[in-house]
């Protein structure tokens, strides 16, 4: 098989943040990080003129094909079924359906790989399979069903955290992040070596282990579609965790829009080197900005001056790199939320450490 892969089966960022922060509209060209798609998808509820999502992977683009094809051709409990959202048996029978409306590539890069088809697209990730194999291998050498059981049923944030705190958090638990979250393992296995790069603190792990304290200590596990998704052993329980485009409210209007969509296999510096001045006027960037060195950074962000449109807005995520708008071009750059902080009720749960959210001035 190729060592083509997808990376990300879903996106992991929560869309409505994004939403708020870019306030996307009627006129808006949006470029977006293709990822899973989830994030582009969400954009179609507030009626742009366009979406374009870009990945470097073309494995993310033909994902997010196969997703978007879906969308136009099955009904959404199927569509769910098919995703892996729901159980549903006929995977093959609805691939089958669906494969004549793909493009070569990416129905050549699927009829590889239908073992992923069956397992459900949203499962189909090195990161996703990661954090199975983590839940259903790793954390029942360290805690009891019942006991997994105990938190999952706690009634109150409050008596969840204490929980977490007295029973949960043993030296096990502990020994779990050190080994499964440091960079040689989740570089390897859940994300990739190349984007530890230019990070320069030496317990990656830790700061997953205090994010995870602090997300448990303020939101139930089933009320956090992260959480939920991967503590449920890769199912969505509740219909308010599934992700926003699928959820039965927004589906509708996500359908119809489907045709501003736009895919392209390309890098961010590829596409900014393409595009005229006033192609876009919002950016939903992910973490990519991690990935790059100082300079190649601040050499993007001009790019993306040149290209927005007056009044733009950039919205990205940080994990372990801080990325603050370099000197030479903070009077281009105004925050969206002058206190420094959306909306917190937007907030699942995500390995990400803050939400960058500026207006191009």
């Amino acid at each position: 098989m190729s060592r083509l892969e997808v990376r990300y089966a879903q996106c992991w960022e929560d869309p409505r943040l994004s939403r708020e922060a870019l306030a996307v509209g009627p006129d808006d060209d949006v470029l977006s990080i293709a990822s899973g798609g989830e994030n582009g998808l969400a954009f179609l509820l507030d009626r742009p003129r366009s979406v374009t999502l870009i990945d470097r992977n073309p494995a993310q683009i033909h994902l997010v094909e196969l997703k978007v094809l879906a969308a136009r051709r099955l009904d959404r409990e199927e569509l769910l079924g098919f995703l892996g959202a729901r159980p549903g048996p006929d995977k093959d029978r609805l691939y089958d359906v669906l494969r004549p409306g793909l493009s070569g590539p990416a129905r050549a890069f699927w009829d590889r790989r239908r073992d992923l088809i069956r397992d459900g697209l949203f499962h189909c990730g090195r990161y996703e399979r990661f954090f199975r194999a983590a839940i259903r291998y790793v954390v029942p050498l360290i805690h009891s069903r019942k006991t997994l059981r105990a938190l999952l049923d706690c009634p109150t944030v409050g008596e969840q955290a204490a929980f977490y705190r007295d029973v949960w958090t043993n030296r096990r638990w502990r020994t779990l992040f050190r080994l499964v979250f440091g960079k040689r393992v989740f570089g390897r296995w859940g994300r990739q070596r190349s984007h530890y790069r230019y990070v320069t603190a030496a317990d990656t792990w830790r700061l997953f282990y205090d994010r995870a304290e602090r997300e448990l200590s303020q939101r139930l596990v089933r009320d956090h579609p992260g959480l939920a998704y991967f503590f449920k052993e890769s199912a969505y329980p509740r219909p308010e965790n599934l992700p926003l485009w699928l959820q039965a409210a927004h589906f509708p209007a996500i359908r119809e829009g489907l045709d501003r969509l736009k895919l392209r296999t390309a890098g961010l510096d590829e596409i900014l080197a393409a595009t005229h001045p006033g192609d876009f006027s919002k950016f939903n960037l992910s973490n990519i900005f991690e990935y790059m060195a100082a300079g190649e950074y601040a050499r993007a962000l001009g790019g993306i001056l040149r290209v927005s449109r007056s009044g733009g807005r950039l919205a990205f995520w940080t994990m372990f790199v801080p990325r603050p708008v370099p000197s030479s071009l903070s009077a281009r750059f105004a925050p969206v939320f002058p206190d420094g902080s959306p909306d917190p009720a937007y907030r699942t749960w995500t390995l990400f450490e803050d939400f960058h959210a500026w207006r191009l001035l």
